[in-house]
This record gives structure tokens, C-alpha cells and sequence, in this order.
């Protein structure tokens, strides 16, 4: 109720006993506003609104509202606690102590282990076994103060099965089960997990984790969803990384600023394909809009998956509950102001070449100038399939010689260049048969074998040149330029930039995005760490220590371990960054190797303390997600193909699913059935529902019944000689 009489940007809400000069009521009939947006209430619910705002707008808890304004509102700390979720924040444009003191802007601490407990209900013997690594000794400590008993080890079935599904997204075969219920080392586990990390299965599991939080797709979305027959070469980037053990700040690196911070490796350039994930209107002729969506979708996608900051809540105002203001949201997005996709850099070294094919390929970039200089200098609209399409401003734009135009415009022109289609036809004759001549020689030394075949190219980016273009917040020009800065609350200054420089020493690039990537990339950084080893742990327990693994805000749930957490993110650190350090210490602990059976507890607090098992006194059962069931059944039947690189096959062809083609309109049945990752934003956790679609699919399906088939031929044929076997 003090909400509503105190009001916002438009005035109080509620006016008590005036319904017509109450601005709720106004909205509710849709007069001057509209709420609900999308239709009308019924009249009765209306008139009931009406009615109790001209009753004075009586409220359970509280004084009359009249009262309350006859006596002044309450000041922030003696309004009622809000009903559902945290209070929003009052100090509109700054950032206060109390926002620096959140927890998750805090600097990463190393806290001690805690002590093995003493607690009662815990049994010492059940003890010993449940502290394998420090992890344990956080974890077991919180059981202890609640007094729950966690469960025994789940059996070796269990264990190698739950271990080769997460690590390698794959089942064990029967013979590498009884190989572990058989070896009676003390090491057992331990050797197999090495040899689990060594498997090549491994970075194609755990890269399809990664690809989900980058939105992967190879297609563009919206209503034509054109093919994107290079962006499989960023899948197998990750694959690589995560076998390679890529330390993780040099993965993030590479993926924000590749080229900037390693421009000689083809390979790291080909790592901005994280860039290029955003969705593509093919025919969008509001060329600026696009640009902007473009910014807001990188600006959104950075924040959240590798800050887990809420971003996207401060593109309009500063987010009512987290310390984000409105000019954070733009000084992040100012790193990427200047970029520019660029689909046509060369990712592989090109090999050597003797004398007389360098005469030759030196000839044919000649030609190709040639052909885009005549291109560069037509000015006849007929010639450009498509031009008509776009607005004054933007054709004249097009026209404008390059080295007239500004940074700004440059961008303008390459998207707009991409619907834009050269007709030869429509030259001027001397021109035109000037062109054709050159495409007849060019031709001839084709077919001559002089053209090598195109260098292999992925979809990349580079920065539109040394000068970055202004940013500025939409609506409000009095704010000026922003600068490229951290968010306020972890600091707020502004990041040293060194651009990138040719062969001359001229710069070529703004060097921001390079240094954004250096400062999210740094240890000093308090979220980056926590981030990623609150994700790893969330897929291996279903959930993380964080449970809104994207939003560490006071949105998002609070830590059920902080000090696990913190210990977590210093070790990974310590260690390097190293991914496989840090899945080997979570999966060899007794934390992950617990039953998730509640009857093998010894008493039972757990159930009845923590049903939600939030404080891992068991192991969470989880279903197989939908790649897991698919290269499940193709391992099972023996049909599936063991390529895990190279351009994607169709979901109809036997490879892992990490390998099939990714279209955002049309998903596979089975990855829509089984709740596949949807590609068009960043997706931290999927969903995990049971439908009777599931059961159906996995009974009468076609892809199924043809795995079950598999299944019998190989039967059979083991069973030839003999039907008894």
C-alpha cells in the first residue's frame, strides 16, 4: 500500500477515495494507459477496484491509507517487508556501501576447511568414509549442525554408470562395468576417473554444457532461419578446449577477444564464434534497430554468463533491486560497440607455395580487386538487388564512398551490405564487359587448377577499425558519450586498451574488447571464478550451490555453501583454472558418490529436515537429458559413429548429438521431447519435465524402434551358429 501512495515516475498509483484521478484506476479502463496490456479486465473486476479505491483502499497490516498520507509515509526501513521478494532499491543513480558489501562482489577468500565434526546423529565410522576431499568437510560440517545423517556410498553400478554419463555423456559398457565391480585396488575409482578425463568423450559432453550457455546454433532464426554452414567449427573449438584442459581464463579470453589477444592463431580467432551466436533477422531494413539488438543481445549474453549479472533488467532504467545502473548497462556494452562480424577470414595457415602458384594467386587477387573496385564504384540503384528495400538514409549511406564514412556508418553499410545482391547485368556496357572478362580469366585459371580451393573460413569478428563509434543511451542525450567501463559496484573504472596493430604499426582494431576479456578473465575479478565452478557443480548434482546459476543477484537464491563456494572458486585459480582439476575434485569426493536413495539413510532427519535435499545429504537422481538418451540408445544398438569433428550431419545420421545439425526453428523430436536447450538465448539450466510425449517416444517412436531393431540384428547375428545363445 505505501508503494502504491508513494508512486513512481508517473505519479502516485492510488488517490484514496478518488478512483477517477487515481492513476491505477485510469490504467485498469484503459484510459491513457492500458493495463493489462493484452486486453481489458472484466467490468466486475474493475468495479471491484474502483469500489475499494473509493472506500479509502483499505490494507490487511496497515494504517487507512488516508492516515498513512495525513502522517507522512514511512521511511524505508519502517515500511512492511514487501510480499513477495526483496525490496527495490531507493538511491536512484548511485551505488551505496551496502551494494559494494553484497557477497558476490566480495573478494574471492580461500576459508579454512572446516574441522571434522563432533555433532551428534552423525556416526563416526559412516564419518571417516564421508570425508574424501576438503569438499566433503564443508559439506559434512553443515549436515552436522542440522543434525542430518548423509547416506551410505551408492554401489559400483551405480558409481561408473553416474561417472561415464557425466563425464563423457555415454554409458558404460557391460564389460567396463564388471571391469570396476571386479578390481579390488583402493584406487579403483580414482584410476577410472583419470582415464574418463583422458577420453576424447569427454570434451564433447562437456562442451555441450558450454554450447548451451552460448546459445549455439547453426542457423539464423526468425521466420527464413538461413543455414550457417561454417559455425560447427566453434563446436569443435570447445570440444578441443575442454580435452585440451584449456585454462578456463584463457578459454574466456579467447572467446571474447580472439582476435585482439591472439591474432596469429587461427584457432583462437575462430573462439569468437561466441560472438556470432546472436539471432539474424535476414530482411530487417531498420538497419540501426538491428545494430542496436545486436549490442543489447552480446551485452546481455557476456553479463550473464560469465558475471551472472542481470544486465538486461538496466538497459532502460537501473535495475530496480540489483546495484546496476542504466549507464553500467551501456559502459559494458561500449567494449562491443566497435565489432563488426567478418565472414571471410582464413582460419587455417595456409601452406607454402612454390614460384609459380604465387604468380598465379597473386594474379588472382588482382582480378578479385578489380571486380570489387567496378562493384565499390556503381552507383546505379537498379544493379543492387535489394537496395530499394531500405530507407533513404541507409541507401545513401551505401553510396557514400568508405573512406568517407564514419565508424558508425561503416557498420550501418556491412549489414545492410549483407541483403544486398550485384547484378552485372544492370552495368553500363563498357563495365560490364570489363567484368566479364575478368570472371572468363578468372575462370581459366580455375579451370587450369591456378585457384586453389577456398581457405576454410568460421564465423568470426574484428573490430570496424582503430576508432570506436560513439555509445550513448537510448532517449537520453543529455547523458553524452559513455565510456567503456566496469560496472560501478566492482569498481567502475575504465580498462587500459592497446589496439591492434599491422604489419605497418598502424592500428587496426580498439583493443577494448581485449581488455573487457582481460578483466573478466582476472583473478581479481570476484565472479568469473565463483560463476564457473557454481556450473560445474550444478551439473553434477542437478543444481548448483547457487541455484540461479545466471544470477547471482538478490533476485537470484542465495548460496547453500558460500564457504564451499569461495573454496571452490580460490583452488580452481590456484590451480591454474584447470577444468579437469576441479571435475576431479568434485567427482572423487563422497558428496558426489552418495546413494540418492533416502531409505539407505540411518535415521531419518534428511528427509523430513531437508527435503530438498538442498544441504547434499544424498545424491540428486537425475534424468538423462536428451543427448545422453540418444547416444545412449545409438552406443546400445552399436550404430553410433565415433566422428566428433567436422560439419554437422542431420539428426536422422548415427552421430553423437553433439554433432548433428542445431537449427533454431526445428528441433529434432527427440531433443524436444526430452527438453533440448533452446538455442535462441543462453540457457543456465533446462528444464526437466515428465510428459507422457516421453514415454510414448520412447515406446513407439520411429528412431527408437529403429535403435531396438539395431539391437536384434545384432543378436542375431552373435546368435547365428546357435539359438539358444
Amino acid at each position: 500500500l505505501v508503494g502504491m501512495l508513494r508512486g513512481g515516475e508517473s505519479g502516485t498509483a492510488i488517490v484514496p477515495g478518488e478512483p477517477d484521478e487515481s492513476n491505477l484506476v485510469m490504467a485498469i479502463r484503459h484510459d491513457g494507459w492500458e493495463m493489462p496490456p493484452d486486453g481489458k479486465l472484466a467490468d466486475a473486476e474493475i468495479e471491484a477496484i474502483v469500489e475499494w479505491v473509493r472506500r479509502g483502499a483499505a490494507w490487511p497490516g496497515t494504517k487507512p491509507a488516508a492516515q498513512l498520507v495525513a502522517d507522512g509515509l514511512p521511511e524505508n526501513d519502517a515500511e512492511p517487508a514487501p510480499l513477495f521478494g526483496p525490496p527495490q532499491r531507493k538511491q536512484k543513480g548511485t551505488i551505496t556501501d551496502a551494494d559494494r558489501g553484497y557477497w558476490a562482489y566480495q573478494p574471492v577468500g580461500r576459508p579454512d576447511v572446516p574441522p571434522r565434526p563432533a555433532g551428534e546423529g552423525i556416526t563416526d565410522g559412516l564419518l571417516r568414509a564421508d570425508i574424501r576431499t576438503p569438499v566433503d568437510a564443508f559439506i559434512v560440517a553443515k549436515l552436522a549442525e542440522e543434525g542430518i545423517e548423509p547416506v551410505c556410498e551408492a554401489d559400483r553400478e551405480t558409481l561408473v554408470r553416474r561417472l561415464f554419463f557425466d563425464l563423457l555423456g555415454m554409458p558404460p559398457a557391460p564389460a567396463e562395468v564388471a571391469s570396476f565391480v571386479a578390481d579390488p585396488s583402493p584406487d579403483a575409482y580414482e584410476r577410472l576417473v583419470d582415464r574418463l578425463l583422458a577420453d576424447p568423450r569427454y570434451g564433447e559432453r562437456q562442451a555441450r554444457h558450454w554450447l548451451d550457455l552460448a546459445r549455439y546454433a547453426e542457423s539464423d532464426g526468425f521466420r527464413q532461419d538461413a543455414f550457417r554452414p561454417t559455425a560447427w567449427r566453434f563446436r569443435d573449438w570447445c570440444i578441443r578446449a575442454f580435452n585440451e584442459d584449456m585454462p578456463f581464463d584463457r578459454f574466456v579470453m579467447a572467446q571474447l577477444a580472439g582476435d585482439e589477444l591472439y591474432p596469429d592463431d587461427p584457432a583462437m580467432v575462430v573462439a569468437t564464434g561466441f560472438l556470432r551466436q546472436t539471432p539474424y533477422e535476414y530482411n530487417q531494413v531498420d538497419v540501426e534497430a538491428q545494430r542496436r539488438e545486436i549490442l543489447n543481445e552480446l551485452t546481455d549474453v557476456t553479463a550473464d554468463v560469465f558475471l551472472a549479472m542481470g544486465m538486461g533488467c538496466a538497459r532502460c532504467h537501473d535495475h530496480k533491486y540489483d546495484p546496476i545502473l542504466q549507464r553500467d548497462y551501456f559502459a559494458l556494452q561500449a567494449f562491443f560497440t566497435p565489432l563488426v562480424w567478418a565472414d571471410d577470414r582464413p582460419v587455417e595457415v595456409s601452406a607454402a607455395i612454390d614460384g609459380g602458384a604465387a604468380t598465379a594467386a597473386g594474379r588472382v587477387a588482382e582480378l578479385r580487386r578489380e571486380l570489387a573496385a567496378i562493384e565499390e564504384s556503381c552507383r546505379d540503384p537498379a544493379a543492387w538487388g535489394g537496395f530499394k528495400r531500405f530507407p533513404p538514409s541507409v541507401q545513401q549511406l551505401i553510396f557514400k564512398p568508405a573512406g568517407d564514412r564514419t565508424p558508425h556508418e561503416e557498420q550501418i553499410v556491412r549489414i545492410a551490405s549483407r541483403q544486398l545482391k550485384f547484378n552485372v547485368k544492370k552495368l553500363p556496357e563498357a563495365e560490364r564487359a570489363r567484368y566479364e572478362d575478368v570472371e572468363q580469366e578468372l575462370a581459366k585459371l580455375k579451370a587450369a587448377g591456378a585457384i586453389p580451393p577456398p581457405a576454410p573460413t568460421a564465423l568470426t569478428v574484428r573490430d570496424v577499425g582503430p576508432v570506436a563509434p560513439p555509445t550513448s543511451v537510448p532517449g537520453k542525450p543529455a547523458v553524452g558519450e559513455v565510456e567503456p567501463r566496469v560496472p560501478t559496484v566492482l569498481g567502475g573504472r575504465s580498462l587500459p586498451s592497446e589496439p591492434l596493430r599491422d604489419e605497418s604499426g598502424s592500428p587496426t582494431s580498439t583493443g577494448r574488447r581485449a581488455a573487457l576479456a582481460k578483466w573478466i578473465a582476472s583473478p581479481v575479478n570476484p565472479l568469473t571464478a565463483r560463476v564457473f565452478v557454481n556450473r560445474l557443480w550444478q551439473w553434477h548434482f542437478g543444481r548448483g550451490i547457487v541455484g540461479t546459476a545466471s544470477d547471482f543477484g538478490v533476485l537470484g537464491e542465495t548460496a547453500t555453501h558460500p564457504e564451499l563456494l569461495d573454496w571452490l572458486a580460490a583452488e580452481f585459480v590456484a590451480s591454474g583454472w584447470s577444468v579437469k582439476h576441479l571435475h576431479r575434485l568434485v567427482v572423487t569426493s563422497a558428496v558426489y558418490r552418495r546413494g540418492s536413495r533416502a531409505a539407505t539413510a540411518g535415521g531419518s532427519a534428511g528427509p523430513t529436515l531437508d527435503p530438498q535435499n538442498r544441504l547434499l545429504w544424498r545424491q540428486n537422481p537425475r534424468r538423462l537429458d536428451a543427448e545422453q538418451v540418444r547416444d545412449a540408445a545409438l552406443a546400445i544398438s552399436g550404430e553410433l559413429d565415433p566422428r566428433s569433428e567436422g560439419p554437422s550431419t542431420p539428426p536422422s545420421k548415427p552421430r553423437r548429438a553433439i554433432c548433428t545439425t542445431v537449427i533454431r526453428n526445428t528441433r529434432d523430436d527427440l531433443s524436444d521431447v526430452f527438453d533440448g536447450a533452446d538455442a535462441y538465448s543462453s540457457c543456465p539450466r533446462r528444464n526437466a519435465t515428465t510428459t507422457p510425449l516421453q514415454a510414448l517416444y520412447l515406446i513407439n517412436g520411429e528412431w527408437m524402434l529403429a535403435r531396438a531393431r539395431g539391437v536384434a540384428l545384432a543378436i542375431e547375428r552373435a546368435a547365428a551358429a546357435d539359438d539358444r545363445a
